[in-house]
C-alpha cells in the first residue's frame, strides 16, 4: 500500500526548488584560482578564463622516471612550472623535459611543497616554492659551475 508521503509520490517541483537554491549559493561562494592571487567571487558574469590561465607557480624539485619503488633514486634537480591547467618539469639546462595538462584546476590548486606530481612519464617531488627570477638565477649558477669544470685547457 502506498502512502501520498512517500518519495516516489512526492511533487518535482518541490525537487525544482531545491535545486535551484543550491545552484544560487554554489555561484556566490569565493573561489581562487591562485594562492598568490587574492579570493574574487565568480559568478557567471566575471568569471574571467584568461586570469586562470596567467596565473603560474615555479617550484624546485628533484625528478627520476615513473616507478613504484618506496626508495626512488632522483636522476636530477630541476624546476615545476605550474601555469592554468599546464603543468611542466623543467630542468637546470631550462629545457622543458616533459609537460602534461590533463590534471585537474582543484589538484593543480593544492600541489605543495613535498607534494609528488606525475608529469608524463616522470614524476618530481617539490622542494621549494620559487619566484621565476630566481628560477633564471639558479639555473646560471649551475650554469657556470659547470663550464669552470669542462674548460679547454685545464
Amino acid at each position: 500500500m502506498r502512502r501520498s508521503a512517500a518519495p516516489s509520490r512526492t511533487s518535482q517541483s518541490q525537487d525544482l526548488s531545491i535545486n535551484s537554491n543550491l545552484v544560487k549559493t554554489a555561484e556566490y561562494k569565493s573561489v581562487s584560482h591562485c594562492s598568490s592571487s587574492p579570493k574574487m567571487n565568480i559568478t557567471p558574469t566575471n568569471f574571467n578564463l584568461s586570469h586562470a590561465m596567467k596565473c603560474s607557480r615555479y617550484f624546485e624539485a628533484v625528478y627520476a622516471k615513473a616507478s613504484t619503488k618506496k626508495h626512488k633514486k632522483w636522476e636530477g634537480d630541476g624546476f615545476v612550472e605550474v601555469e592554468g591547467r599546464i603543468i611542466k618539469l623543467i630542468n637546470e639546462d631550462l629545457k622543458v623535459i616533459a609537460s602534461a595538462s590533463g590534471h585537474k584546476l582543484a589538484f593543480l590548486n593544492e600541489i605543495d611543497i613535498g607534494s609528488v606530481v606525475h608529469i608524463g612519464s616522470y614524476e618530481a617531488e617539490l622542494i621549494s616554492l620559487i619566484e621565476k627570477p630566481q628560477l633564471i638565477n639558479l639555473s646560471s649558477k649551475s650554469n657556470d659551475g659547470t663550464e669552470a669544470l669542462h674548460a679547454p685547457g685545464n
